[in-house]
């Protein structure tokens, strides 16, 4: 069925300052609405209106110590974009493995630490530490337990225009009421590359990630796997083109799903752009989808693109 719709996905204010020598904090409220995707599990793309503002992330955080302490409520250090709101993506969407696992994005209150970074010659590697509750739907059903994660990540710099990052996550959480234990895994890797002195003019990146998932129902297990490659490159000032593969397998009804996401961005200053996407995704034994958006993203004040 052909079908054209408008959705005004998120309005998001910003707020950061200093709170006195020693911490800062970090506000973001917004109000989200779902859009379709053809095809999608209706977990995924239900289309939704929002229900009003609400607080995305607000948390402190400490500086100058030998760790990073941050408490509140905050988007969890796990995946490529988990960390990233929905305006700073390179595609109008979010992977479809990590909705699938993590729904909107893994974001709870709580804790986090990063311990010491470690200097290994051109390397640094970096343990975080975060003990949240368990709210995350997708994850743990809204079980409101104790969830614990552990991400490490290696940073390597290649030259003075390349780098590559490795991570691997691990998340745990249960819910008594439901014999319920979560368990996810989640590997990634990403390259970037941009010439010194061109950095505005050349920009590449590859990106891939990859999920297992599995959780205890009591006498029922479920199980899911599945990932994501990404390659994004600026041709010019203005002009980035992207390419997104997405696998999933387990999720829902078990069927195999696999996305391919082609996309051109059109990046008019650090203020606005335009970006047009085509999705194609196919269930395994089903009939493929087909999905164009049209994205506008505008900022005022110093809040810009950043992907936080």
């Amino acid at each position: 069925m052909d079908a054209f719709s408008t959705v005004p996905r998120e309005f998001e204010f910003a707020f950061q300052a200093p709170l006195d020598p020693y911490t800062h904090t970090k506000v973001f409220v917004c109000r989200e609405q779902e859009f379709d995707i053809a095809g999608y599990p209706e977990e995924e793309g239900e289309g939704e209106t929002g229900h009003g503002f609400e607080v995305e992330e607000g948390y402190m955080y400490w500086v100058g110590l030998p760790i990073g302490l941050k408490i509140g409520k905050f988007r969890q250090e796990i995946g490529l974009y988990n960390r990233w709101h929905s305006h700073a993506l390179m595609e109008v969407d979010r992977p479809l493995p990590s909705v699938a696992f993590l729904g909107d994005g893994l974001t709870q209150a709580g804790a986090s630490i990063a311990l010491p970074t470690l200097s290994l010659g051109p390397g640094t590697q970096t343990l975080t530490v975060e003990l949240t509750r368990g709210s995350n739907e997708a994850l743990f059903e809204d079980g409101n337990e104790i969830s614990f994660l552990g991400n490490f990540q290696s940073f390597w710099d290649l030259g003075p225009s390349s780098y590559v990052q490795f991570a691997a996550t691990g998340v745990y959480g249960e819910n008594d009421d439901e014999s319920l234990a979560s368990r996810l895994l989640e590997f990634d890797i990403a390259y970037r590359w941009r010439p010194a002195g061109r950095a505005m003019y050349r920009d590449f990146t590859l990106k891939g990630e990859w999920y297992f998932a599995e959780k205890d129902f009591g006498v029922a297990e479920y199980t899911g796997n599945g990932g994501t490659l990404q390659a994004n490159l600026r041709l010019s000032r203005r002009w980035i083109v992207g390419a997104r593969a997405d696998y999933l397998d387990g999720y829902g009804d078990g069927a195999e799903i696999i996305q391919v996401v082609p996309s051109l961005t059109w990046w008019q200053t650090e203020w606005v752009f335009l970006r047009l996407q085509y999705n194609y995704l196919k269930p395994d034994g089903g009939e493929a989808n087909h999905t164009v958006l049209l994205q506008t993203v505008w900022a005022v004040g110093p809040h810009k693109h950043e992907t936080y």
